[in-house]
């Protein structure tokens, strides 16, 4: 194990006490949380809530653009790597599949 003295100072006294440092991951926790993260190698798990950059990659957009657009929705999210839940999602995909229709009226 891992251990580290730290010195505190309380009420005029002077303790030392023995904490344990934070070390590597085993590797028996590394295919755990493998496990947890992957259904089958290679194939990732579906999330409920997707983060803003992975849609704005699915869209074909800048994350900025995507941020802008739930800021027009109401929603809040504070940077990219943000959460969306799902009921938001389908109105962003709405609201970006409205979008796509216009411009390619707008091109022919």
């Amino acid at each position: 194990m891992n251990w580290r003295s730290i010195t505190r100072k309380k009420k005029g006294k002077i303790t030392q006490i023995q904490v344990r440092a934070p070390g590597p991951v085993a590797s028996s926790q590394q295919s755990h949380l493998a496990k947890l993260r992957h259904t089958e190698p290679g194939v990732h798990e579906t999330r409920d809530a997707p983060r803003v950059y992975e849609l704005a990659k699915e869209f074909g957009v800048e994350s900025k653009a995507v941020m802008d657009q739930l800021k027009e929705m109401g929603e809040f999210v504070r940077s990219a790597s943000s959460t969306i839940e799902a009921p938001t999602v389908r109105r962003l995909k709405e609201a970006f599949a409205a979008k796509a229709v216009e411009q390619n009226r707008q091109a022919v």
